[in-house]
């Protein structure tokens, strides 16, 4: 658990950060998803598949968690990833700029 650095074999550096961790979001503890990349690597599917990744270990380990991401509503490539991952758009935890979607809320 935790947020995990982004490697790639190609270049050796760090190229974004993602994750799950536990957090507490209004009253309740929840695995809070997290995940970005550098802009060079967008639109390839890296963010999808460490996403994946990440609800793996999640469900693996913590499967009764409920799982939230919270995205500026803006950013239209990472409500998609968030989409495409499965989670789905809870608007009643939305707050400020930021969208969430959740996951087994």
């Amino acid at each position: 658990f935790g947020y995990w650095a982004v490697i790639f074999k190609d270049d050796n550096r760090m190229n974004g950060i993602g994750g799950v961790k536990k957090i507490y979001f209004g009253n309740k503890e929840v695995l809070n998803l997290y995940y970005n990349l550098s802009p060079e690597k967008w639109g390839r599917g890296y963010a999808t598949e460490m996403i994946a990744k990440a609800l793996e270990t999640a469900g693996s380990c913590l499967p009764s968690y409920p799982v939230v991401a919270r995205v500026r509503g803006n950013n239209i490539s990472s409500r998609k990833v968030a989409e495409k991952a499965g989670l789905e758009r809870n608007e009643s935890l939305d707050a400020d700029e930021y969208l969430t979607y959740s996951l087994n809320w």
